[in-house]
């Protein structure tokens, strides 16, 4: 009989990882900033014009917003969905999309609801801007080096 096993470095680390989401209770964490979300997002259908539907799947953080070029038919809004992910990427946020005209949304387990907030902020701008031109924004920077080499000078090699 075939004995299964796994790599022994994969299994210690997939453990390291576990022991990390219960340890610092990243699953309530997950639950409490996609509830914070959805809330935020709920009104979006009435709101904005493109938006269909925001759905969730149970609680958490992966959300679903449907782009439609058309409430009554609910004709898909795949262009409308492509240039308002474009758009947000090009003001440093990273959305999805899925299937036919989705953004789908999926930060990571350790996202802060502020974090969430700008990353929605960017969102709703975009989509009530169908993707085309949206107010500038300050956003945090969340990297830890400059932006540019020009802000520094050069960069030791």
């Amino acid at each position: 009989m075939p004995r299964l096993c796994g790599n022994p470095v994969c299994v210690a680390a997939a453990l390291a990882t576990l022991d990390v989401i219960e340890k610092e209770n990243l699953l309530q964490h997950a639950t409490e900033v996609g509830d914070h979300m959805m809330k935020r997002m709920a009104n979006w259908p009435e709101k904005l014009k493109l938006v269909g539907d925001v759905r969730g799947r149970g609680r958490g953080l992966m959300i679903g917003v449907d782009i439609v070029k058309d409430k009554t038919t609910k004709e898909y809004g795949a262009a409308e969905r492509d240039l308002i992910v474009e758009k947000a990427f090009e003001h440093g946020v990273l959305f999805l999309g899925c299937g036919p005209s989705t953004i789908r949304l999926c930060p990571p387990l350790v996202v802060t609801k502020e974090e969430a907030d700008v990353a929605l902020d960017v969102l709703e701008d975009c989509i009530k801007h169908g993707g085309k031109v949206i107010r500038a924004r300050s956003r945090p920077n969340f990297r830890s080096e400059p932006d540019s080499p020009q802000e520094t000078g050069p960069r030791p090699r």
